[in-house]
């Protein structure tokens, strides 16, 4: 597993995730990512596709820059410009680029999980 969280800055999950497809071809690759995150470095969906680097991207999707904003609040006491508009990813991914996507309500499906007790220790 790669965590980018605390060695660079947003928008660099696809890109490691085409890296980490490079390194090892015949593995599982998941790019867990924020739709903002996404939008900065979407363009890299390209070079997967260009570069035959099959993975799969998980967006969050909550309309903004969250780690931008936790990191405003923590030093400011308040967050600007971080709240924005998305596209609609499904039909981005296969309108633009010819991607199978699916929609996903990962309240429902996640959320069960994160109370398992063998999950605390990979979430840091």
């Amino acid at each position: 597993m790669l965590n980018f969280q605390r060695l660079r800055g947003n928008g660099n999950c696809d890109s490691g995730a085409v890296a980490a497809k490079l390194v090892h071809p015949g593995r599982k690759v998941v790019a867990a990512t924020g739709d903002g995150g996404f939008m900065m470095n979407c363009q890299e969906l390209e070079t997967a596709l260009r570069v035959g680097t099959p993975f799969v991207t998980l967006i969050f999707n909550d309309g903004g820059y969250g780690l931008i904003e936790w990191k405003q609040q923590n030093q400011f006491g308040t967050s600007s410009y971080v709240r924005f508009g998305n596209p609609d990813f499904v039909k981005f991914a296969g309108k633009v680029w010819g991607l199978k996507a699916t929609a996903l309500n990962l309240q429902l499906i996640l959320f069960p999980y994160l109370k398992l007790p063998w999950l605390k220790m990979y979430l840091l």
